[in-house]
């Protein structure tokens, strides 16, 4: 069998998008797994939302051909036994902050709907390593226009990972 080698030099440009792309498929990564922990123990169904598409290929041929069909929004939903749900968007950064409109526009509305029907809305962001749940509510701020660690300290809670991350302790 031939296996293929993806020589392709790299920009600045495109390295920093190819990064920035691993590092939230890694942040996700840890979201699914505690999904799977909660979802184990019936504290909380966490499920992913994916970007809806529209398959593009016939039924006849072997490979499956689809384009995005809009946005997904916000990038898990989650519920809790108590019968509250809500949205949760994550945000991975390899740095010591984050942009405050590093939420688009449609993940604006959704949180800000979530908030408005008294449900659960969190941006979950991680900044190099350390993570913290912030409510949306608290995401925006008129005189800035990024949070750093300890901004997000003061506004969210900085959350403590094992093997999952424990989000549960802080929503309660």
């Amino acid at each position: 069998m031939r296996k293929f080698q993806n020589n392709k030099i790299r920009t600045g440009r495109s390295l920093a998008g190819y990064t920035a792309k691993q590092n939230g498929k890694d942040a996700e990564s840890l979201l699914d797994k505690t999904a799977e922990y909660y979802a184990s123990t019936g504290e909380a169904l966490i499920y992913k939302r994916y970007e809806p598409y529209k398959r593009v290929s016939g039924g006849t041929t072997r490979v499956f051909k689809a384009v995005y069909a809009g946005k997904a929004g916000c990038d898990y939903s989650i519920w809790l036994p108590d019968g509250r749900a809500g949205m949760i968007e994550v945000k991975s950064r390899d740095s010591k902050r984050i942009r405050i409109d590093a939420l688009n526009d449609d993940q604006h509305k959704q949180l800000a709907m979530m908030k408005q029907f008294n449900m659960l809305a969190y941006v979950l962001v991680r900044l190099s390593d350390r993570w913290f749940l912030i409510d949306y509510a608290n995401w925006l701020h008129p005189k800035r226009k990024s949070h750093n660690t300890e901004q997000l300290q003061t506004i969210g809670n900085e959350l403590k990972i094992t093997h999952i991350i424990k989000l549960l302790d802080f929503i309660e």
